[in-house]
């Protein structure tokens, strides 16, 4: 309770690393939609461009982020002299008490992992049991 997952880094992930601002048609040029002009005049449309995310696509992959620590420190690589460097070697590990154990969407309507079966039993048919 008061705790919030850091929406900058998810901001900036998509941001930067991953869809960008804008979103884009398969040839790399910026998806545009047509909206009215000021006064809705026809003949007066103006073309804004696409977002791809909104807030509540950034509030929804910050919690995706949530419940990351560094792995403790082993002795034979990181014992340095005052011993306060973490584990800089080892994948972060997921604390499940940090993290937030609710339903995370997607950017099409849908939810993380929805196509990923949380449990899967192959009766030789490739159906889930």
């Amino acid at each position: 309770a008061g705790v919030y997952a850091d929406e900058n880094f998810a901001r900036e992930v998509m941001q930067l690393f991953t869809t960008g601002k804008v979103r884009l048609n398969v040839d790399g040029t910026k998806a545009k939609a047509k909206a009215a002009g000021e006064d809705g005049a026809e003949g007066t449309e103006v073309q804004e461009e696409l977002p791809v995310y909104d807030n509540s696509d950034i509030v929804s992959f910050a919690r995706a982020w949530t419940g990351f620590d560094t792995q403790r420190k082993r002795g034979n690589v990181e014992d340095y002299d005052a011993g306060s460097y973490p584990n800089l070697i080892d994948p972060m590990r997921i604390v499940p008490q940090w993290r937030d154990p609710f339903p995370k969407t997607d950017l099409r309507g849908g939810f993380v992992g929805d196509r990923y079966p949380l449990c899967f039993s192959d009766d030789g048919g490739g159906v889930a049991s």
